[in-house]
């Protein structure tokens, strides 16, 4: 299979029979109603009889536009201790972040606390927004993420700023009596200027 430009792949950890089922549902799902061009080593294992999954994995990640990473308590302790594929291709995701801010974009099928936070999240991924996407409310903030088009649009900003009304102080001589100051003999009398 050739990389090219609309590609999504998806990062994840081996699990469960059931949690491996539902990340093939999700490309399934994001293939046949959504329209994007997703693609995991599940799917290009049925491409080649002897698959290098680090080869597979060196020419997916860096090559495909977007990656989703499917953040679990196994996904963080493969990262943090940099095992196997997911330890692998960790090291190019942490390698790539900074130079491509609008390339990975972290999600979980568990709904997201503090907690669950601690528990799915890998050392060096800092204060990065995680997407629960087994909310459906999340789904547009993923479809948002995965063609770059945001949900709110903002307008232009105008081409002329407002300025602060300016005031001006204009010094009076007055008499003694007044509440002023009875040492200097004068008070500030203050006007507004439109």
């Amino acid at each position: 299979m050739e990389i090219g430009e609309d590609v999504v792949a998806i990062s994840y950890a081996h699990d469960s029979d059931e949690f491996n089922e539902k990340v093939v549902s999700f490309v399934s799902l994001l293939r046949e109603k959504h329209g994007y061009n997703v693609v995991m080593d599940e799917y290009l294992k049925q491409e080649k009889t002897a698959v290098d999954f680090n080869e597979m994995m060196v020419s997916l990640i860096p090559n495909a536009n977007k990656v989703i990473v499917l953040l679990t308590p196994k996904y963080k302790e493969k990262a943090d201790s940099f095992q196997g594929g997911v330890g692998f291709e960790y090291r190019i995701i942490l390698d790539e972040i900074e130079k491509y801010p609008q390339k990975y974009i972290f999600a979980t099928f568990m709904s997201i606390d503090d907690e669950t936070i601690n528990k799915i999240k890998p050392a060096g991924l800092g204060n990065r927004e995680i997407l629960d996407i087994s909310d459906i409310e999340q789904w547009d903030q993923l479809f948002s993420k995965l063609s770059d088009d945001p949900i709110i649009d903002f307008p232009d900003v105008a081409k002329t700023k407002t300025r602060p009304r300016k005031k001006m102080f204009v010094m009076t001589s007055i008499k003694r009596k007044r509440i002023c100051s009875k040492m200097h003999g004068f008070c500030f009398v203050k006007t507004n200027k439109f």
